[in-house]
């Protein structure tokens, strides 16, 4: 079973990825909870069924179509999709969607795509050569802010193999969503050799970044300079 929570906090969708007896097939049968009360607001079955690369918020799901590799979102408690986003550049999330409102997502791999659940264009940001979005966001619960891990990527070439890809630096860029702009980006120094994660506080005031043992917390002011304390 997945569980997953909307950006908001109040809605909880558990996934249930289930073989059907008679036709074999497997399907997804999802129940959509009330955080508060966890009463069933909805329930469904929908096949071919959802494993990953999807996110949801307080009306719906936004999910990668496996098949035509594209964006595409479903109210809940419907199988009717419509397909919002193409894909971007060559990312291992495959351009994995995560949603902060109800009707707004992110997503990217060159560059950082909001866009609304009918396809415009909210806010575009371009990452410099070389670097791509990986799986990782995180976004804050109480303002429209979201923070994305971005990996510089080195790429060798070798005869008759496939081509050496390696990560040689990591980035966390911070958006304000509201003012349409980049307010932080902080190098994640030296890369992570284990344990790596990130969080958005509530309020999108602070930013707390996993690092193997240590733990570093950085403000996200809108429009001033940024400090940060690390704590071993």
């Amino acid at each position: 079973m997945r569980v997953s929570v909307s950006a908001s906090g109040k809605t909880i969708l558990l996934n249930q990825v289930i073989q059907d007896s008679s036709t074999k097939r497997l399907y997804s049968h999802f129940d959509v909870l009330d955080a508060a009360t966890l009463k069933v607001k909805y329930s469904w079955k929908e096949s071919p069924p959802l494993y990953h690369h999807y996110s949801i918020s307080d009306e719906g799901i936004a999910a990668i179509n496996l098949v035509g590799n594209f964006v595409e979102v479903a109210n809940f408690g419907t199988s009717k999709w419509t397909r919002v986003a193409e894909p971007m550049g060559r990312c291992a999330s495959l351009n994995m969607p995560t949603l902060y409102a109800n009707q707004q997502f992110v997503y990217g791999c060159n560059e950082l795509l909001a866009m609304s659940a009918d396809g415009r264009v909210l806010v575009a940001d371009s990452f410099a050569n070389g670097q791509v979005s990986s799986d990782k966001t995180t976004v804050a619960r109480d303002a429209e802010l979201v923070a994305v891990s971005i990996n510089t990527i080195e790429t060798k070439s070798r005869l008759l193999a496939e081509p050496d890809v390696r990560v040689t630096a990591t980035y966390i860029a911070v958006y304000d969503l509201t003012l349409k702009k980049r307010v932080l980006t902080v190098d994640v120094d030296p890369l992570p050799k284990h344990d790596y994660d990130f969080s958005l506080s509530p309020d999108g005031s602070k930013l707390v970044v996993l690092n193997d043992r240590k733990v570093s917390v950085y403000c996200v002011p809108a429009l001033r300079a940024t400090h940060a304390n690390a704590v071993d």
